[in-house]
């Protein structure tokens, strides 16, 4: 799953929100970096984030489940018109006004 947050993707993710500004994070999202993160650790330390490291719980049916959230991913696409006018008529103006509409949703998380 990781290398999906590749820097040498097309297209890489950002660290966005207070707990990425917590953590010191402003770059783009690197595989090892976001990894890391997965599992509790510090991406560009490797330091442990919390006191509990155990995954998992036993449950009321005595099955184990998840015992803390790792993560959220979001995608923010425009309408296929939007990407169209904005790449076919290489408008900048559509561009930034979709990274700003992206950066208002991502301030409403």
């Amino acid at each position: 799953m990781g290398e999906y947050y590749d820097e040498g993707q097309r297209v890489a993710g950002q660290w966005v929100g207070l707990g990425a500004e917590r953590l010191g994070l402003t770059s783009k999202v690197g595989a090892e970096a976001f990894l890391r993160l997965c599992e509790n650790r510090h991406p560009a330390s490797g330091e442990t984030l919390t006191q509990r490291l155990n995954t998992t719980r036993m449950d009321e049916a005595s099955d184990n489940s998840a015992n803390r959230r790792i993560f959220y991913d979001f995608t923010f696409s425009p309408p296929k018109s939007v990407s169209v006018a904005a790449l076919v008529g290489t408008d900048e103006r559509i561009l930034e006004a979709h990274a700003h509409a992206v950066r208002s949703a991502l301030r409403e998380f």
